[in-house]
């Protein structure tokens, strides 16, 4: 049965592309008759051989062209060329060759050295509109070219007259330059003489007047091939398998309603069976997905022995959740308390009054502003924007400001010792960061990388943006770090709680930071031996909320 309907399918595509073939010959038979009797009008052979020009012969040679475009929906226009005056008539154009708009068709023309019709798919100046063009040489005696007719058969108004024609039975027709494979015509005017097996480099097309299943891209087709009478071409068609779907799907429908039927008795008689063993485990089932819809219909249950084991799961869980609330709880407190012991590291509590009288103390005693008073007011303005904030977090001009009085302390401990250099996205300063993130940074790179050095260092501080992040870079020019040790401090810099290991202070920060801001946040050092080290410090871009 399988065989017969395709059979079937197959003839009747068989039938309705040789229809097709009949409409494309009999369009390009019309146009080249057209095309001959517009040559042999006295007008136009007037036209062909004069010199000059008489507005009312041209005139009624253009009234000639309008109406034939005007009757033919796919002739798009007709050009009349004299060679002897190279003069040209088209619609709504009457003139010198020279000033025509359209151009491509000369090409084409200008070899004709026979007197034949013969067809050019082209190109409207090498662009859209497409057309397939007629071209009717006259010539004086078969020897001397007077000119050509050019009929332009818009490809567009084909492919409506052939759907007109055919009440669009075919899902994809083409027709093939048998030449070189070129596509003349297809739904599609973007295909338009691209070549038919690049875009179907499986399908294998046979004899003409055949039709054969192929597979394109998974689907089954019935492919037919048939000659066109008019030139070398060839009219292929595609036509799925709908057709012969739609009959074997109608004896499908039979088997699966019969199945279905059949399973839906079945069906019901196992849900009889099973509801009286299996509503006991959906009522654990319910208890234990869904405990607070459980407590809503608590009074309306039973109490027997599956009502008492529900209720202990469900009491269970209330529990279990009340522990884990009581638990995040206590590890936020954890997290503070371990925020402010370890900031307690960095910033001791000393007293702020008596480092003020320690300031006006050496003032009198050497009668001015001397080292130990600049001290003395350095830590003493140091210790209020540390201890003063009454925050973990701070703006980054605050922390600017604080480790600008720390380096003011060292440079008058370490004269001529080192310079520091600033380069600050100003743009950053009202976001926040955690306190007393760079004084830890600077304290190394003095200590560990330019005083060894024991000449005069240069540390650099840095503080910009980089996507949703903003990056704090300490580097310094000092003595740098071995390969070995630095792969140690980095260690030990990526566990969140270590207390192994030396660089207690920059293990503080990149501690406090990701307890504060999480862990893909910290601090990372890049150093090589003897050309110094670079501290990399990355937080998040946050603003406290007004």
């Amino acid at each position: 049965m399988n065989m017969v309907v395709e059979e079937e399918v197959s003839t009747s595509n068989q039938s309705s592309l040789y229809r097709t073939a009949d409409i494309i010959n009999t369009v390009i038979r019309d146009s080249n008759r057209l095309a001959a009797q517009l040559s042999l009008q006295a007008d136009v052979q007037t036209f062909m051989l004069s010199n000059g020009s008489q507005g009312a012969r041209e005139l009624r040679i253009e009234n000639m062209i309008k109406m034939y475009t005007n009757t033919f929906d796919y002739i798009d226009s007709i050009y009349i060329y004299s060679e002897f005056n190279h003069n040209m008539i088209a619609k709504q154009f009457i003139g010198s060759a020279d000033f025509f708009q359209e151009k491509s068709w000369y090409e084409y023309y200008e070899p004709i050295d026979t007197n034949h019709m013969f067809l050019q798919p082209r190109k409207f100046n090498n662009r859209f509109p497409y057309y397939l063009s007629l071209y009717y040489p006259v010539f004086l005696s078969n020897q001397q070219k007077l000119g050509v007719v050019v009929i332009n058969i818009n490809i567009q108004g084909l492919r409506d007259f052939i759907g007109q024609t055919n009440d669009g039975i075919f899902n994809d027709l083409y027709i093939i330059d048998n030449n070189d494979n070129t596509i003349i015509y297809n739904e599609d005017i973007y295909q338009f003489q691209m070549n038919f097996y690049d875009l179907y480099p499986d399908i294998n097309l046979q004899e003409s007047n055949t039709s054969e299943t192929q597979s394109i891209n998974g689907e089954q087709f019935i492919i037919s091939k048939t000659d066109l009478q008019a030139n070398d071409w060839s009219v292929v068609s595609f036509q799925p398998l709908t057709t012969y779907k739609q009959k074997i799907n109608e004896i499908w429908k039979f088997i699966i309603i019969f199945f279905s039927i059949s399973i839906f008795v079945a069906v019901i008689i196992s849900f009889i069976i099973s509801m009286r063993t299996y509503k006991p485990i959906q009522s654990i089932i319910t208890a234990l997905n869904e405990p607070d819809r459980w407590k809503e219909n608590e009074g309306r249950l039973q109490k027997n022995e599956l009502y008492y084991i529900n209720k202990n799961i469900v009491d269970n869980m209330d529990k279990k959740v009340k522990l884990e609330e009581e638990l995040d709880k206590n590890l936020t407190h954890l997290n503070k308390a371990q925020t402010l012991a370890l900031q307690a590291q960095v910033s001791p509590h000393f007293l702020s009054n008596t480092l003020e009288s320690m300031k006006w103390m050496a003032m009198g005693l050497t009668g001015g502003e001397n080292d130990i008073s600049k001290m003395a007011f350095s830590l003493s303005r140091l210790l209020r924007l540390t201890l003063g904030s009454g925050s973990q977090v701070i703006p980054i001009s605050l922390e600017i400001e604080l480790n600008k009085s720390y380096i003011e302390i060292m440079e008058t401990r370490f004269k001529d010792k080192f310079l520091v250099e600033w380069d600050v996205n100003e743009t950053l300063l009202e976001y926040q960061t955690v306190q007393l993130t760079l004084q830890p940074l600077i304290e190394n790179a003095f200590y560990h990388g330019i005083r060894p050095t024991e000449n005069q260092g240069i540390i650099t501080i840095k503080i910009s943006e980089e996507a949703s992040n903003i990056i704090f870079e300490v580097a310094d020019n000092g003595v740098g770090i071995e390969k070995e040790k630095l792969k140690e401090i980095n260690h030990q810099l990526d566990q969140l709680f270590s207390v192994e290991g030396n660089s207690v202070g920059l293990r503080n920060v990149n501690q406090r930071i990701k307890l504060i801001f999480g862990e893909s946040y910290g601090l990372q050092i890049t150093s090589k031996k003897n050309d110094g080290t670079r501290i990399t410090v990355k937080i998040p871009k946050y603003k406290k909320a007004t």
